[in-house]
């Protein structure tokens, strides 16, 4: 039986973790509320999503989103918790990455900042006029993440299959249990005839 040749999703390290956080404490609520509109399933008002996201800490805003969308797909029942869990944080991770790309300005410093349009949009004017390109970038990053997640989802479908494939080799206990013959000389129990025998009237062929 072959490997599994999609990687089990796995969950993201303390440092990328401090990324996603450092990524969504800049990002300003007009962003996150084109996130939302991105990842809100048809059973969630996409106000109410980022509500919630804007609430959450720093770290746990995009991972919100993530989680929300899972929740409103079935095809996420099958996946095991531990997996399902690692596969929304990689989704937050890949968001983050995006949203910080997008956003970085001095892209040649050795480590990657939101700079200045994420630190000036306090102003409910500037979220106006970049309104815009938030929602290209939440675009960009709802697509990054969906990515991961169906990469999960066949990791799951394809490990479902090796299962049951594991299954159907193993031979249930009735066909794997040997027929049991009675032993030369061993007394026929009540109500059953000898070997060779039917009935006084009817008799089997007999072995010489």
């Amino acid at each position: 039986m072959p490997d599994n040749p999609i990687s089990r999703p796995q969950p993201i390290t303390r440092e990328e973790q401090a990324f996603v956080a450092q990524v969504e404490g800049w990002v300003p609520d007009a962003l996150l509320e084109e996130v939302a509109r991105e990842f809100a399933p048809a059973d969630v008002v996409p106000e109410q999503l980022a509500r919630r996201m804007g609430e959450a800490e720093p770290g746990d805003r995009l991972r919100t989103a993530v989680e929300t969308a899972m929740n409103g797909s079935r095809h996420f029942g099958a996946l095991p918790p531990a997996e399902r869990s690692a596969a929304a944080g990689q989704a937050s991770l890949a968001a983050a990455q995006v949203i910080d790309s997008n956003l970085t300005i001095e892209r040649q410093e050795p480590t990657s900042r939101l700079g200045e349009i994420a630190g000036k949009v306090a102003g409910k004017a500037v979220d106006r006029a970049f309104r815009g390109a938030y929602r290209d970038v939440a675009n960009l990053a709802a697509n990054k993440a969906s990515e991961r997640l169906s990469g999960a989802l066949n990791w799951s479908r394809f490990h479902q299959m090796q299962e049951a494939q594991r299954h159907a080799a193993v031979p249930s206990a009735a066909t794997a249990a040997p027929q049991q013959r009675p032993t030369d000389g061993a007394r026929p129990t009540d109500g059953a005839r000898p070997a060779g025998r039917t009935s006084d009237n009817n008799r089997g062929p007999i072995v010489r």
